[in-house]
């Protein structure tokens, strides 16, 4: 399904895996990996999740065949995708999700015109440090805009766009994004933040 490459269809399976899994809430006590974001149309047609729809089409039916719930195949599919795209150990991956029963309420996910506060007491909500939010942020090395801009779209999100690397780290802290390629205000702000610069210049 995923071709074993670095594929736009890899880099999706790595989007949708998180989409899925940022729902949690430890506030709330629900949300997470749970396949709802596949399951359920509702949560599937936010706007948040857009241009998804053929990675969910292509990774359900292979939960039916292999009679596996849509939210453990959701995070394979990702595991798989980040071997192929950072070529190194494989991934440990642990069976066992189950399937939620309803769509996980809207207004879950961050979004790339929060401040870095709110990003950051969203983040904190699923157990994340500021730390580890800059790590996570890693996975846009990978990542294109798509829907932001329609004059841009398609432009990446780095310079090395077709692997999993720290370039994306370099290049948005340059004082302008690289020529061919895209920033998000999000990442810009938090790049720049007391709170994560620090972390930010590690990578």
């Amino acid at each position: 399904f995923l071709g074993f490459s670095c594929s736009n269809l890899a880099k999706s399976s790595i989007r949708l895996a998180w989409q899925d899994a940022g729902t949690f809430s430890i506030k709330a006590k629900n949300g997470g990996a749970d396949g709802s974001v596949a399951l359920f149309s509702e949560e599937l047609l936010r706007d948040e999740n857009r241009g998804l729809n053929t990675t969910v089409n292509g990774l359900i039916p292979i939960a039916n065949k292999y009679q596996e719930s849509v939210a453990d195949i959701i995070q394979l599919a990702a595991a798989a995708a980040i071997t192929f795209c950072f070529p190194g150990p494989s991934v440990p991956f642990f069976i066992g999700r189950k399937d939620a029963t309803s769509a996980n309420p809207a207004g879950r996910l961050p979004d790339v015109y929060d401040s870095v506060t709110d990003i950051l007491q969203n983040m904190a909500d699923k157990g994340f440090t500021p730390e580890e939010t800059v790590a996570l942020m890693g996975a846009h090395s990978a990542g294109r805009q798509r829907f932001l801009d329609p004059s841009t779209s398609e432009l990446p999100l780095d310079t090395t766009w077709d692997e999993l690397d720290h370039q994306f780290y370099i290049d948005t802290l340059a004082p302008s994004p690289p020529p061919g390629t895209f920033r998000l205000l999000s990442d810009y702000n938090l790049a720049r933040d007391p709170r994560t610069s620090p972390s930010w210049i590690t990578f």
